[in-house]
């Protein structure tokens, strides 16, 4: 692989990985845990654009846009299902998230309060 074919994927890896970071919702997590899933999404993403050519079949339409000797439309669908691997997986496990056991004990205890005043008269 040369220097240009690298810089290629580097590109395309970046510029997919930017939108699904932004639009896929998940919950918000600490600086650190933001940074990580950065960096985990444009690597799975590098790895999908890499690993892509070999897998995608080559009678794509658009397929004969080719940069470096490598098929952009291939490397652009590796690329965006190794972002969206990461991020829908994380955006599953928000989405079905069972509530912790002292959010509900909080719930219980502020309806149970005795001092509060909720009686009909």
């Amino acid at each position: 692989m040369t220097i240009t074919q690298i810089f290629i994927l580097t590109l395309v890896s970046a510029s997919v990985t930017i939108p699904v970071v932004m639009l896929v919702p998940r919950a918000r997590q600490s600086s650190n845990f933001d940074r990580v899933l950065w960096g985990a999404t444009f690597l799975l993403a590098f790895i999908g654009a890499w690993g892509a050519p070999g897998f995608i079949p080559t009678n794509l339409p658009l397929s004969h846009l080719i940069v470096s000797d490598l098929s952009l439309v291939q490397i652009i669908l590796g690329a965006l299902a190794g972002a969206l691997s990461i991020n829908i997986l994380l955006w599953i496990m928000d989405r079905f998230e069972r509530p912790s056991p002292e959010a509900d004990l909080s719930d219980v205890q502020d309806d149970t309060d005795p001092n509060s005043d909720t009686r009909l008269e």
